[in-house]
């Protein structure tokens, strides 16, 4: 025999009960987030303070790399801009595309309405004004009289009405004209944002071209180019070594681990191969940790996997860099690049432009630098992915 509580003992209990372990749980949940949100807010603090310690360091080490730093994130800006310019025109374009088209309809009724309003007007003239009062005073049928009198009400019923409606229609027709020709000066004012940013993008190019020249003639000795890329590798270490500390405490959970992908992926851009894995740099002293795919400027980057943005800043050899942690230990990087469209603590979705490739970091070609690293130690990429790097995106 159940020991369960009559069922209205058991409503008693149970109810209060169970409100009681939900409140619990939602406060849990709540909780949990504001401590998600702080743990993400300390993450991007301490990544923070990495990232301007890095770029402190490159001042230090290299005045030209330091001046190379800023004038290609401000170029990044300016893109950036650009590109977000070009998307208020094309919005501001439809919408001013729109008004126009409500401005002409609406003076296709108005011209309606002035026509049916006119064709009263000239009918009841044409049967006089004094037409009422003749009806009035004739001797003849009372109810054809009444009959004439109600069609009279009625037509200047309609005649109010249209009139009532011609006058809307005038007011609307205000409000969209008026509608229109904001939007007019909206584009206006885009374009002239438009053309500064490309007399500033101008000045930056030209800044960048003397600095990059700068840079290639000093790197013109071997034993002087080997020393910097020495010096690039080992910052790009540090900042591993040291994101792996901070990630540490952060890990990814995702539903299907990266490493049950390899051999699956998909490359984050199609592109020719100019430097693979492995490949000597400066002599046979140095090994490219990554590979380098060409492809136009501007093309966009995608994600090879679900993660979270690690790093995104200039670095020194690797111009806008932009890392992301996939968990079990694997981080992807992506240099070169134009611009970034993610900022540190951003999740990611695999195939999700996260950059367009560029030619920053000193770089004479456009192209994208990519690279995996499990935990510090740089990989070869290439048995990660289904099919040859350069033979495009699949």
């Amino acid at each position: 025999m159940s020991n369960r509580p009559a069922p209205s003992t058991w409503t008693r209990w149970v109810g209060p009960a169970l409100i009681l372990i939900l409140a619990v749980c939602s406060g849990a949940q709540a909780q949990s987030r504001v401590a998600t949100e702080a743990e993400l807010k300390e993450v991007r603090q301490r990544i923070e303070r990495l990232t301007a310690q890095a770029a402190e360091r490159t001042r230090q080490r290299d005045t030209v790399t330091g001046q190379l730093t800023d004038t290609e994130r401000e170029l990044a800006r300016v893109q950036t801009r650009r590109r977000e310019l070009r998307q208020e025109q094309a919005e501001a374009g439809q919408r001013l595309a729109l008004a126009q088209e409500r401005v002409t309809l609406q003076e296709a009724a108005l011209a309606s309405e002035r026509d049916a309003l006119g064709q009263q007007l000239r009918a009841a003239y044409k049967s006089g004004r004094q037409e009422r009062i003749k009806l009035v005073l004739n001797q003849g049928d009372p109810e054809a009289v009444g009959r004439m009198l109600t069609y009279y009400r009625y037509l200047n019923a309609a005649r109010l009405t249209n009139i009532t409606a011609l006058n809307e229609g005038l007011a609307t027709l205000a409000r969209l004209v008026a509608e229109a020709d904001r939007e007019q000066r909206v584009l206006e004012t885009l374009a002239a944002e438009a053309e500064t940013l490309i007399a500033e993008l101008g000045r930056q190019r030209e800044a960048r071209k003397k600095l990059v020249a700068d840079i290639d003639r000093r790197l013109a000795d071997e034993s002087r180019q080997l020393e910097v890329l020495t010096a690039e590798e080992a910052e790009l270490k540090r900042i591993i070594d040291e994101l792996a500390n901070i990630l540490a405490d952060y890990p990814i959970n995702a539903e299907q681990p990266i490493t049950s992908l390899r051999g699956e992926l998909t490359w984050p851009v199609a592109g020719r191969l100019v430097r693979n894995f492995g490949q000597a740099r400066s002599g046979a002293s140095l090994r490219s940790k990554g590979i380098v795919l060409a492809t136009e400027a501007g093309t966009e980057v995608r994600s090879i996997y679900h993660g979270r943005v690690a790093y995104a800043d200039w670095l020194p050899g690797l111009g806008l860099l932009i890392i992301v942690d996939h968990g079990n230990d694997l981080l992807s990087l992506y240099g070169y690049n134009e611009t970034l469209n993610k900022s540190v603590g951003e999740w990611i979705a695999p195939g999700e432009v996260i950059a367009t490739v560029g030619n920053t970091g000193g770089q004479s070609q456009p192209g994208l630098y990519f690279e995996l690293r499990q935990g510090t130690r740089a990989v070869n990429p290439r048995p990660w992915f289904r099919n040859r790097p350069g033979a495009g995106r699949r």
